[in-house]
């Protein structure tokens, strides 16, 4: 379990294999998943795969509407199979971890080691970028494409953008984001440590050093939310003095950075290129979003199969065929590759999967009492906030980590709900 939970941060580390590309979380998983199966044999114990649950059940339908609309509507079925294989490997990794995670007593402890491991993670993203600054070289924790990508042609120099071992700084930046809301909550509403203030502080620059746009405003909102929710009004207006007081200081060391500095170009470019459509990130956005939807009105109800767009054109000046959205059948954002490929009700699928498990965190956290608890829950509960925002623009339900945060996730609240039962009164018991 604990060699599955340190996948979930390292996307971008994988193997060939048979013309599949697989992550080290598929790999840990199916090892993991065969070994529960032979322990449940031995042991005579139920196999816990098909999970009832609201959740569980909206994941593996969006299995399946990706298979029906794949087998029934797909032009390049054999494409569109191996993206639903993709997504079956995603459906196991959860079984996974929710199954792996009934053997762990100490659930809290994990919660603890998928903030530990990020930390690392950021921790080797901001080495990684001092790195890069001193030597001007590249390496594996940095992207110098991301801002070049994103429309920033200004640059006097490249700079890098932090990933650490994901796939690309946006995936990153999401998943830190996500991971702080944890740390976050736990400093704010249970213990405050000198330990949590530097991680907090690492996690802090990692995000921002990944030059993200969509997780900055996600993670403002997340925040929001998360304090509102908290009814502390005292911890509320000390976050957002220390807000105003971050971006004074920040715009103070914007102001006196000289003109040439490749950082102050970067910013102010990433700003200033928020509404821009007609270049880098804003483009591709609007290309995927076109296609997208010349896809969802040919095929409305069912959609086309999954990674069936065309996203390729042809190059007159090469005499090759060119890929526009980096990679073929990808429409930059869940929302809108759902409803191209499984139509409006596999994009309700998707949505559903999203209110229900925030639904989930919230009804356990109004009923639990002040603690460590109740403050990982409110975590949670942002972090998913986060997830389902951030899903617009990026290709979260296509890595590993929302399907092992979703079962960490759900194991937690499963052991909460179960210390309420256990705290009722004995004849109330009988009607949990």
């Amino acid at each position: 379990m604990i060699v599955l939970v340190l996948t979930a941060f390292t996307s971008g580390i994988g193997i060939s294999w048979l013309s599949y590309n697989l992550n080290f979380s598929q790999i840990v998983s199916i090892v993991l998943f065969f070994a529960l199966t032979v322990f449940s044999l031995v042991n005579s114990k139920r196999f816990p795969v098909l999970y009832q649950d609201n959740v569980s059940l909206l994941i593996y339908f969006y299995f399946v509407s990706n298979l029906f609309s794949s087998l029934f509507f797909s032009p390049n079925k054999t494409e569109s199979l191996k993206g639903c294989a993709i997504i079956l490997s995603y459906v196991l990794i959860y079984v996974t971890t929710r199954w792996a995670m009934r053997f762990v007593d100490d659930k809290s402890g994990i919660v603890r080691r998928l903030i530990n491991y990020n930390t690392f993670s950021g921790l080797v993203g901001l080495v990684c970028m001092v790195v890069a600054f001193a030597t001007g070289g590249e390496n594996f924790g940095i992207s110098y494409g991301h801002l070049a990508q994103s429309g920033v042609d200004d640059l006097r120099s490249p700079i890098p953008s932090i990933k650490s071992f994901s796939i690309e700084p946006n995936l990153f930046a999401i998943i830190t984001a996500v991971i702080f809301c944890l740390t976050l909550s736990k400093y704010l509403f249970w213990k405050r440590t000198s330990k949590q203030s530097l991680v907090i502080a690492i996690l802090s620059a990692s995000i921002i050093f990944s030059y993200t746009r969509s997780v900055y405003v996600a993670l403002l909102i997340a925040l929001m939310v998360m304090l509102v929710l908290s009814n502390r009004v005292r911890q509320l207006m000390s976050v957002f003095n220390l807000g105003v007081i971050s971006v004074f200081l920040a715009l103070v060391v914007y102001f006196f950075l000289p003109e040439s500095s490749s950082i102050k170009t970067a910013i102010s470019s990433r700003v200033t290129s928020v509404f821009d459509f007609e270049k880098g990130s804003g483009l591709g956005r609007v290309q995927g979003y076109l296609m997208g939807m010349e896809g969802f009105f040919h095929r409305p109800i069912f959609g086309n199969g999954t990674l069936s767009a065309d996203t390729q054109f042809y190059n007159v000046y090469r005499k090759i065929y060119q890929e526009r959205m980096g990679s073929a059948g990808w429409l930059n954002g869940v929302f809108i590759q759902s409803l191209h490929d499984t139509g409006i009700l596999g994009l309700l699928v998707v949505i559903a999967i999203y209110i229900s498990i925030i639904r989930k965190n919230y009804n356990i956290f109004k009923r639990l009492e002040a603690g460590e608890p109740k403050s990982v829950i409110i975590g949670f509960l942002a972090g998913n906030i986060i997830l389902l925002i951030t899903s617009q623009f990026s290709s979260t339900l296509w890595i590993s980590f929302p399907y092992i945060y979703w079962g960490i996730n759900l194991a937690y609240l499963s052991m909460c709900q179960s210390s309420l039962i256990n705290e009722r009164p004995e004849h109330l018991k009988v009607h949990e």
